[in-house]
């Protein structure tokens, strides 16, 4: 098997991290030769080829690396060129799963991107198999909410928003709403640190998905 984005740099031009991380892939995880296929296994060899690339524009993306993986081992890693496009050669026949890792080496704000999909199942057989993985911009997630006591808003009430590397304080305006953003996918924790009367309960958890706003109002 031969994977010409390893040799040609020409062709396929990467980012030395990238190259160094891929290279760590195939050291680290044995590679699936030809003999590796279980019996009744399609026969031959198929080229698979793809694009990561914006879903807005369509523009590549460079340095995403794909990793073939098949029986739950590392095949081969290619990384995508200036287009965005990366390709395996000489693929033994069987089933497989392509995956995105190292996204980081994009230098994409991965707070807020996300790719559709992250891995997608194929199967070579002898035709060519062609794959798109496509960034989706997200407006970065928030916690919203508000907070009243005697059923009336109040301004100036300090909340705190923690979560992963978020130790964010916020402060409900003149209609007792307040608004923590920038936050990335997980759970966190809002707790009421300062008002002018006792909510129940005085901290709430939420969890929040890529690109979501979610509420947490309190009362006393």
């Amino acid at each position: 098997m031969t994977f010409d984005f390893l040799h040609d740099t020409t062709k396929y031009p990467i980012h030395p991290a990238a190259m160094v991380l891929a290279g760590a892939v195939l050291l680290c995880v044995p590679a699936c030769g030809d003999d590796a296929s279980p019996a009744g296994a399609p026969s031959g060899q198929g080229n698979v080829t793809g694009v990561v690339a914006r879903q807005k524009t369509g523009d590549g993306i460079a340095n995403a690396i794909v990793a073939l993986v098949g029986d739950e081992t590392v095949a081969a890693v290619a990384v995508t060129d200036a287009a965005g496009q990366f390709g395996f050669s000489d693929v033994p026949a069987g089933d497989y799963t392509a995956r995105l890792v190292g996204l980081e080496l994009t230098g994409l704000s991965l707070l807020h991107t996300a790719f559709e999909p992250l891995q997608q199942s194929l199967t070579v057989s002898g035709e060519p198999v062609d794959l798109v993985f496509a960034a989706v911009g997200l407006v970065p997630g928030k916690v919203v909410g508000e907070l009243r006591c005697g059923g009336l808003p109040v301004e100036g009430a300090k909340l705190r928003v923690v979560g992963g590397a978020t130790d964010a304080r916020v402060e409900t305006g003149g209609l007792g709403r307040y608004s923590a953003s920038d936050l990335a996918e997980g759970s966190y924790t809002v707790m009421v640190e300062q008002a002018p009367c006792a909510v129940q309960p005085p901290h709430r958890v939420v969890s929040l998905r890529p690109g979501q706003s979610v509420s947490a109002d309190f009362e006393g």
